[in-house]
């Protein structure tokens, strides 16, 4: 069979889109393995299925790379807010669909640039989650490879671990490989390496839970402004520089993460299953 799917991406964090109607009888984890690779599928960080909502016309889920289940995406989520409006899916200037975590709002700002509303920071260690004798862990000391940092944990629908440091170190991928598995998180995490600048400019490195190196990370992106404004780095609105370029980061009056920036479609096609 033929599976028609859609390549965005957002920053350069890239997605494979498919609508849950045209998908083979096979496991979703097993459809995201072979879908993301970057040789033998079509290549991305993650999978997205469109299905029906139960609340919301519709629901999205999202799969990372290693066929994981990513919980949530900023990125994806702006990406399908796209999608829609070019498949004439959505109309006006903003869309509601289902998550694994609730309700999302995208709203369109202008063509190929969206905001998405990433709910409330978690800080609380069980719900991130955490195995820590504190209720939260934030400016605390972690160590790996001989190494200790000072982190901060929190969740904004998956758990992040966000450390802050002069400069990025030239090894932050393998240290944050060993991270992600680190015995604080049952569930692992996803880890961002962060260099600011002033209070409302930051430059980040991300090891991505599932994926590995990836040229953004959305969900990481508000993570490291929420440790940065509890821990006194940023202010609640600032400009995230990832490797695939700039997101604008903002925490609202209604202690709401909101995402913004830019989302290109690449193609549509059909992959031979």
């Amino acid at each position: 069979m033929k599976l028609k799917f859609h390549k965005l991406e957002a920053a350069g964090n890239d997605f494979v889109l498919v609508e849950q109607k045209n998908l083979p009888q096979a496991p979703f984890a097993a459809l995201a393995k072979r879908l993301c690779h970057r040789h033998t599928g079509i290549g991305a960080d993650g999978l997205i299925i469109l299905e029906r909502g139960r609340v919301a016309q519709w629901r999205m889920r999202i799969f990372n790379a290693d066929g994981s289940d990513g919980q949530t995406s900023g990125n994806g989520a702006r990406c399908l807010a796209h999608l829609l409006f070019k498949l004439r899916k959505a109309s006006g200037n903003r869309v509601i669909f289902e998550t694994a975590r609730e309700a999302t709002e995208v709203v369109r700002i202008r063509d190929h640039y969206y905001r998405v509303d990433m709910g409330r920071p978690v800080w609380e260690a069980d719900a991130i989650p955490l195995k820590s004798t504190s209720r939260t862990f934030i400016n605390q000391p972690i160590a790996v490879s001989d190494r200790a940092f000072i982190g901060t944990a929190v969740s904004v629908g998956n758990p992040h671990l966000v450390l802050f440091a002069d400069s990025i170190p030239k090894n932050w991928a393998e240290v944050g490989q060993k991270l992600e598995h680190h015995r604080l998180f049952p569930k692992g995490a996803n880890v961002e390496f962060v260099q600011t600048y002033g209070k409302k400019r930051a430059t980040v490195a991300v090891w991505e839970r599932g994926v590995g190196e990836t040229l953004a990370c959305g969900t990481g992106s508000v993570a490291v402004l929420a440790a940065g404004v509890i821990t006194g780095r940023l202010v609640k609105k600032a400009k995230i520089r990832m490797p695939g370029g700039v997101l604008d980061v903002e925490w609202g009056k209604n202690e709401h993460l909101y995402l913004s920036g830019p989302v290109r479609h690449l193609f549509s096609g059909e992959f031979e299953w």
